[in-house]
């Protein structure tokens, strides 16, 4: 993940969410509301307040600014 991802997650109190291709096309129906709140011209990579319920996705950067991909590469490496 790039690094300005992570110190934006941190610094705007944030997370980034991971959906697996096909999954994510099902999950929309879980999603209740969304605001976009910066650069709305970006489409689906603008900044948005989504509201949602039981929508199954991975955190990728958590409001620490922490990576999943970090986190578990250490936890696995032999």
């Amino acid at each position: 993940m790039p690094i300005m991802l992570q110190t934006s997650a941190k610094n705007m109190v944030g997370v980034s969410l991971l959906g697996i291709g096909g999954a994510s096309a099902i999950n929309t129906k879980h999603v209740k509301s969304v605001e976009i709140l910066a650069y709305g011209e970006l489409g689906t990579e603008s900044i948005k307040k989504i509201y949602f319920d039981r929508y199954r996705v991975i955190v990728g950067i958590d409001t620490e600014g922490n990576t999943l991909q970090k986190q578990e590469v250490r936890k696995y490496a032999r």
